[in-house]
């Protein structure tokens, strides 16, 4: 069997070469991989059992860590697959194929770094949002995003949609993968099984109660932008040119809250690289890279905290989901705007008073 003569031994590629170079320094482990290595050790032995290959009369199998690792490069530094190819001295199929495996491995560890919350762990989210954003009853900051793909067989162009809810530290607590951008934005959120769950009461979201002691019953809500429409667990700003000083005030706090899920989306992209440009893969493989950054994402955080570099801004291919006709057109029900309302009188006497 032939094969092309700079792909023929492997251990001249990047992982028997560089790798133990790596090890023996923390900071360019870490700005090879974005990852301690401790993580990536960690990491390593939660999916080995899933990208173990066997040995074939034909060839040695390629060892998990070096799966692991091309396919990390690959997230973290936004490389081609040519790149990798060139690097590690894989055939492209090959490399294609073990990234793609390395990521649905990566995936199928979202009970463990994506669960939803529980009604207690809600409550506790929505206690740090009112320490760290001064919103009351806010479960958390929701946006999506517009991922970029350029489609190989014709070179078209379009996109797949990454909705989230972020928590106060910056982790994703719940994801919907996958709606394409040929839909109006609006249909898209509308659509989403993320928005599904949260208005079917599917959520796990706690019951009403008082902001204020022996005030009236409010619902916890989940911040957003214009792109979003007023709901009874969504709370978005009011509209218009003429505000009112009230909605002024609401508006701010409500940007203030809405500001975790920037951030959090700002981390994902710096941290993980591969959305600095237009994905030029399939669709089934460019979502299997967004689910797999997402487990990254929160992996990461949990076990090695944001440093000052993640929240630094780097211009990415990440597009924000616009508000469609459909949405800015809707008449609220009398339920979610008095929300809205009482969520303005509130944030509006406790800045008189303050």
């Amino acid at each position: 069997m032939w094969v092309h003569p700079s792909l023929q031994n492997r251990e001249k590629g990047a992982f028997s070469q560089l790798y133990p170079e790596l090890l023996s320094s923390e900071e360019k482990f870490f700005n090879y991989f974005h990852m301690p290595q401790s993580c990536f050790e960690e990491l390593h032995g939660m999916i080995q059992h899933k990208i173990q290959k066997k040995d074939t009369l034909m060839r040695s199998a390629i060892p998990t860590k070096e799966r692991l690792a091309i396919a990390l490069r690959y997230l973290a530094s936004g490389c081609t697959l040519t790149d990798l190819c060139r690097s590690f001295k894989c055939g492209i199929s090959t490399i294609s194929k073990m990234v793609e495996e390395v990521c649905e491995a990566i995936w199928e560890l979202n009970n463990l770094f994506l669960e939803v919350p529980s009604k207690n762990e809600w409550m506790n989210i929505a206690s740090s949002f009112k320490g760290m954003a001064d919103f009351p009853h806010c479960l958390g900051a929701i946006s999506g995003k517009h991922i970029r793909i350029i489609k190989a067989q014709d070179n078209d162009s379009f996109s797949i949609v990454l909705l989230a809810i972020c928590d106060s530290n910056y982790l994703f607590r719940a994801v919907d993968i996958g709606a394409f951008g040929s839909q109006s934005d609006s249909r898209i959120l509308v659509n989403s099984n993320l928005w599904k769950r949260i208005s079917s009461n599917t959520f796990n979201i706690p019951p009403a109660c008082p902001i204020l002691e022996g005030g009236p019953n409010i619902e916890y809500v989940f911040v957003a932008d214009e792109a979003f429409g007023l709901s009874k667990h969504i709370m978005r700003p009011f509209a218009g040119n003429s505000l009112t000083a009230k909605q002024k005030v609401f508006n701010k706090r409500l940007s203030r809250a809405r500001r975790f899920i920037d951030c959090s989306f700002g981390i994902l992209s710096n941290k993980w690289q591969i959305f600095h440009r237009p994905l030029n893969v399939e669709v089934h493989f460019s979502e299997n890279i967004v689910k797999a950054c997402v487990i990254l994402h929160n992996f990461v955080i949990l076990r090695h905290g944001v440093t000052f570099e993640d929240t630094l801004f780097i211009p990415t291919t990440l597009e924000n989901v616009e508000m469609g006709p459909d949405v800015s057109a809707q008449s609220y029900a009398r339920q979610p705007r008095d929300l809205r309302n009482y969520f303005a009188d509130y944030f509006f006497v406790i800045d008189e008073l303050d």
